[in-house]
C-alpha cells in the first residue's frame, strides 16, 4: 500500500511534539517518552503490550489528538531530530479497499 502515500523528507533538528493530560501528578521529562509495555493499549496503529511513541509536527494537533478539555493540564513534549528521517503521509489516503 505504500506506493500510494506520499514519502516526506523530515530534516535534522526538526521539531517535533507529544502531548499528555496529568491532572493529578505533575509529569517529568521521563514520562514524555513512549510508555511502557505494560501501560500500553490497542489503539489505531498498536496492539496492546506493544509500545508505540507517537509525535506529531504540530503542537496544536497534538493537544487535539488528547482530546485535552478546558480544565486539562497539558504537559507538550518536544523532540528534535538527530537526523534527517522518512515519514509516510496518510493524511490523504482515501482507498478503503487495502
Amino acid at each position: 500500500f505504500l506506493k500510494f502515500t506520499e514519502s516526506i523528507i523530515k530534516p535534522e533538528d526538526f521539531l517535533l511534539y507529544r502531548c499528555r493530560i496529568s491532572n493529578s501528578e505533575p509529569i517529568d521529562i521521563s514520562g514524555m517518552y513512549a510508555p511502557p509495555k505494560e501501560k500500553a493499549s490497542a489503539g489505531r496503529l498498536n496492539s496492546q503490550w506493544i509500545s508505540h511513541l507517537y509525535l506529531g509536527d504540530d503542537e496544536l494537533a497534538c493537544i487535539q489528538e488528547v482530546r485535552a478539555g478546558f480544565h486539562d493540564n497539558v504537559y507538550i513534549g518536544e523532540f528534535k531530530l538527530k537526523e534527517p528521517i522518512k515519514v509516510v503521509d496518510l493524511r490523504h489516503f482515501e482507498d478503503k479497499t487495502l
